[in-house]
């Protein structure tokens, strides 16, 4: 019997406990509360998050899209948030929760870097008209318009108002720059760009101002040293790194870069130079001719320079003699048609007609017009120039005996050829004598008819 008074001594002792047990565990329920992603729901939180800047109200998903311009804005202007919780439970009921949620301004924060290891913690503190201010955990103050600028990481959480079990969240975490605003306008950075030799002795320096930028936190770097003037393949980068990647949010960023010179690769250069050298000759236009021989001038002076040479230079050089090679006009085909058809006219003249001066003058023209006839490289000048020269020499042949006559020199197409202007042609002479027969046997009519009607 006593055996049994103790178990049941033992038995209310255990009872009770698992009761406190039990109660305890009721009362520490919150603390095992379990978080959800509300992305897990289908839920983008960032559209039931807004921001009140300057008594304008901007959805979070248009401040990260890099449409908002606040460069207007007074950089100091307060920023507060306001969560739309009814559209957010909406959107949770309809992803088929049962429960009611609020927003937890506990968890809820913002957050961003003032240095590599130091970060700023931002909290929603209500107020009562359902906005939240952004107040910083260090020093109290409402986060600004400038301070939105650098956020890097939102957190907002909504705890379930029932039964405090589970909590969902929606976040960014870690994300560079997270609200793509325009807030101070375009601005430039600078660097002052100092180029070395292989010795580090400097060659020569300049400031270089980069393109300006459209907000805070846009994405590309601010300063490229592939783009730098000059840049290249002629130089390595050798300094401070600083300038290389992206740099937002600062006015007038200044960096220091240090560039040291390559020696210069010449065999694009001589291999072009080569392909002159061995180009097919032909007659091209004079203009064409001397801008391919400046081309060269300039790129056989850059070679000279070797390796004291910049590899942008040597790449300037080769491309303005493809350039100059590709810009090559030919000249147009020679017309020898029209000293053909003069030769052809003069060929039948014979030495025996015509004095002597005049016929030396005209062999010299004839000879000269048929080496510049059987020439393929002549010119178009030098063929006019030659026809000009027979027909000249054709029309001062004379004749032998008939100094005061000019012969009947042939001529070239279109040209009125024969005797001088007033002299009788040929068969002139003929003509006279007929009618002066006609004439005397006229008169011979009139005298014998006078004869007759006298007798």
């Amino acid at each position: 019997m006593k055996v049994k008074g103790i178990f049941k001594r033992a038995g209310r002792t255990v009872m009770a406990m698992a009761i406190v047990a039990a109660v305890c565990l009721t009362m520490t329920v919150p603390a095992f509360a379990k978080n959800y992603k509300l992305e897990e729901k289908g839920i983008n939180y960032r559209e039931y998050l807004s921001f009140i800047i300057a008594g304008n109200e901007y959805k979070m998903t248009d401040l990260t899209g890099g449409e908002v311009d606040l460069s207007g804005v007074d950089k100091s202007t307060p920023v507060y948030a306001k969560v739309d919780i009814d559209g957010l439970n909406a959107a949770m009921k309809e992803a088929g929760s049962k429960f009611t949620y609020a927003l937890d301004t506990e968890q809820t924060y913002m957050s961003r870097h003032i240095e590599s290891s130091v970060t700023v913690m931002y909290r929603f503190q209500p107020n009562e008209d359902g906005t939240c201010a952004i107040i910083s955990e260090d020093d109290g103050a409402n986060l600004t318009v400038e301070n939105l600028a650098y956020i890097e990481t939102v957190g907002l959480y909504i705890y379930n108002t029932t039964s405090t079990s589970s909590a969902y969240y929606g976040m960014d975490a870690l994300i560079a720059n997270l609200f793509k605003i325009n807030v101070i306008g375009t601005f430039p950075v600078t660097a002052e760009i100092t180029y070395v030799d292989e010795e580090g002795n400097e060659l020569y320096s300049f400031t270089y101002v980069s393109e300006e930028q459209g907000y805070w936190g846009q994405a590309g770097p601010i300063i490229e040293y592939a783009t730098l003037p000059e840049m290249g393949n002629s130089f390595e980068h050798v300094g401070d790194t600083t300038g290389h990647g992206s740099v937002f949010g600062y006015e007038g960023q200044e960096f220091e870069v240090t560039v040291k010179k390559l020696d210069p690769n010449f065999d694009g250069l001589l291999a072009v130079l080569e392909e002159v050298e061995n180009m097919e000759e032909k007659n091209y236009t004079e203009d064409s001719m001397q801008a391919l021989l400046d081309a060269v001038a300039q790129a056989q002076a850059v070679a000279e320079k070797g390796n004291a040479a910049f590899q942008y230079e040597v790449d300037g050089a080769k491309a303005a003699v493809e350039n100059a090679i590709a810009n090559l006009k030919e000249m147009p085909a020679a017309d020898k048609g029209a000293l053909k058809d003069a030769l052809d006219q003069y060929e039948a003249a014979d030495s025996k007609d015509y004095t002597e001066a005049s016929w030396a003058a005209y062999k010299e023209a004839y000879e000269a017009a048929m080496k510049v006839y059987s020439d393929e490289n002549a010119t178009q000048e030098q063929i006019d120039n030659a026809l000009a020269a027979l027909d000249k020499a054709a029309d001062g042949l004379k004749k032998a005996g008939a100094a005061d006559e000019k012969p009947a020199a042939p001529s070239t197409s279109g040209q009125t050829t024969g005797t001088a202007a007033g002299a009788p042609v040929t068969g002139d002479a003929s003509s006279v004598q007929v009618y002066a027969a006609v004439m005397i046997l006229a008169a011979a009519a009139v005298v014998f008819a006078k004869r007759k009607n006298v007798h």
